[in-house]
């Protein structure tokens, strides 16, 4: 994949992950993107971030440990169980605007496998009930690599932004 690519796709991938010039408003509860290796991608969206005052839990599967992983996807909402007063909660807010994003970004560098289990099950399960968590925050999971992301291609219905839709 190339960066050049990726960069004149920039725009529309961020408007299919929900941002607009009026404000980030969720399409999906979550997203899968495929990002170039070394791409910037948290700055990218920090800034349009910025521009409609919606802040940014950020969550960098690199550098963090998986407790601290877990404890950032606790504090946006995500959580594993999700009962019928969430989805009840959820349809009620499903057009309101988003005050907060999740980033969960290097998805592909995370070598914890319970971590890295757990977060395809709270994103799976979620998403199955067109939710956004408990706290109505959408979550956008980056990887550079391939490798991982066959989860999320034939176990869920997350959208996933990769070359193919380039």
């Amino acid at each position: 994949m190339e960066t050049k690519v990726f960069e004149q796709a920039l725009p529309d991938i961020l408007k299919r992950i929900g941002m607009r010039k009026c404000g980030y408003f969720k399409t999906e509860p979550s997203v899968v993107v495929r990002v170039p290796e070394k791409f910037d991608f948290k700055s990218i969206v920090e800034k349009e971030l910025e521009k409609s005052e919606v802040n940014i839990i950020y969550v960098d599967c690199k550098m963090e440990d998986p407790q601290s992983i877990v404890a950032k996807m606790n504090e946006a909402g995500w959580v594993g169980s999700v009962w019928s007063d969430d989805v009840k909660r959820a349809e009620q807010h499903k057009e309101d605007k988003v005050t907060s994003i999740l980033l969960i970004d290097h998805f592909s560098e995370l070598e914890d496998k319970g971590t890295r289990m757990y977060i395809e099950s709270v994103l799976k399960v979620n998403n199955d009930n067109h939710i956004c968590g408990k706290k109505n925050i959408p979550v956008i999971l980056t990887f550079s690599r391939d490798e991982g992301m066959r989860y999320f291609y034939t176990n869920t219905s997350i959208t996933i932004i990769d070359e193919n839709y380039w």
